[in-house]
């Protein structure tokens, strides 16, 4: 008796189309996907020809935070709920009013930030004018 032999192919996946199914999610994904942007800190800064011009003393809040996270209003030590009270009656006394604000190289940069939107919080819509000034770490 013969045995016949049989054509008897091994199943395979047809991939020829792969590399079109890839693509076209690939596309679907970019366009579909929204990227956000990195958010930053809305500070507005003076410019250049704005740090040429004095200010008169009584025109600056001086804010100091030390390396230990501690504040100084005025070269008074305050708290966060201090520095708003305080900043309240100074705002209120000169709308025109120049916030400085100074850091120490190893300040806690939730602290800053934490002061920050203490002091855009008592500005309320009128946008703050902050001069920002931190050291330089090596």
């Amino acid at each position: 008796m013969f045995l016949s032999k049989t054509n008897h192919r091994e199943p395979e996946i047809p991939t020829s189309s792969l590399a079109d199914i890839v693509f076209l999610l690939l596309i679907f994904f970019l366009v579909t996907t929204s990227i956000d942007t990195e958010k930053a800190l809305g500070l507005i800064l003076p410019g250049i020809e704005d740090t040429e011009r004095p200010l008169p003393q009584e025109m600056i809040f001086e804010i100091l935070i030390n390396d230990d996270n501690l504040l100084a209003v005025e070269g008074e030590p305050r708290t966060i709920y201090e520095l708003g009270r305080d900043l309240k009656g100074e705002l209120a006394d000169n709308p025109d009013l120049v916030v400085s604000l100074k850091t120490g190289s190893h300040t806690d940069y939730q602290i800053y930030v934490t002061v920050l939107d203490k002091i855009k919080e008592i500005y309320g819509d009128k946008k703050p004018l902050i001069s920002v000034v931190a050291p330089d770490v090596n």
